[in-house]
């Protein structure tokens, strides 16, 4: 295995909770299986199906920016003055699941609201 093969590798093990948004909340348009967080070795969290069906991660990050960004367009004041550590309750209260599609702006927000 070559050394740019091994930085690719996928840890198994999940993340710690807290360390993603959007953890449980997030599920794959392709299978409608929920996604799971995982750790790519030297990189940042990423959101991958279980099933296999997508062909790459998805960054945890650009994705839990682009689901703010919908938060913030359906109820602004809501996140404001929030650290993002503790944006995950508000997460939770207002979102039943986000769709992802095969792209990292391709989903779609279910309200709870």
């Amino acid at each position: 295995m070559s050394a740019a093969e091994t930085s690719q590798r996928t840890v198994s093990t999940p993340e710690q909770p807290g360390q993603t948004l959007l953890a449980g909340l997030l599920w794959c348009a392709g299978c409608d299986q929920p996604l799971r967080v995982v750790r790519v070795v030297a990189a940042s969290p990423a959101y991958e199906c279980p099933s296999g069906c997508r062909q790459h991660q998805l960054d945890a990050a650009s994705v839990d920016r682009l689901v703010r960004c919908e938060v913030e367009r359906e109820a602004p004041a809501l996140l404001a003055g929030v650290p993002a550590e503790c944006q995950a309750d508000i997460y939770r209260q207002l979102i039943c699941r986000v769709v992802l599609g095969a792209t990292v702006d391709d989903l779609v927000v279910t309200w709870r609201i």
